[in-house]
């Protein structure tokens, strides 16, 4: 094959008795990598077989975007779903595309490194901005006009040294 792409106009399906059918864009791109002669040359069937390969299956959760950096862009997906794939295909993929490289350890260490600065900046400024929002800190004060332990208690106060004790006083009073 020729290092120069090809376009799909190279590409002339024999859709004989099969108008129906109607070529994917990943189909067309596929097909565009190959030489005319060898893209002409598949059946109908085939070419149904191989644009099923080519369809996307669905996810409970699929998150693709891309992340521009200055000097190039990264893209990043996540996908969350049942496991579909025999156990011969698991096995082959741990091969493949092992976990434990160290690009994948890099990123794991960055990323539990910036939540932890991020969760750590969040408490800060929780404490910080929002400290008037939180509940008051208890302030005891005594009750002058309370002056025997038993008007205190019966008030739901505190008898304590001699003086009559509110632990519930809000500084805010």
């Amino acid at each position: 094959m020729s290092s120069k792409h090809l376009s799909s106009q190279n590409y002339q399906p024999n859709i004989s008795g099969f108008s129906q059918f109607k070529p994917s864009a990943a189909l067309n791109r596929f097909l565009d990598n190959l030489s005319p002669d060898l893209a002409n040359s598949f059946s109908q069937e085939q070419l149904i077989a191989i644009q099923a390969i080519f369809q996307r299956r669905k996810h409970f959760v699929d998150i693709r975007f891309s992340v521009p950096l200055i000097w190039t862009k990264f893209y990043i997906v996540f996908l969350l779903g049942p496991e579909r794939r025999s156990s011969a295909r698991l096995k082959a993929d741990r091969s493949h595309y092992p976990i434990w490289t160290t690009a994948n350890l890099l990123f794991v260490m960055g990323f539990i490194s910036f939540s932890l600065v991020l969760m750590i900046g969040l408490f800060n400024l929780n404490v910080t901005k929002f400290k008037r929002f939180s509940r008051p800190k208890v302030h005891p004060a005594s009750i002058p006009f309370k002056a025997t332990q038993a008007e205190c208690e019966k008030s739901g106060r505190i008898w304590q040294n001699g003086e009559c004790i509110d632990y519930g006083h809000s500084p805010q009073f």
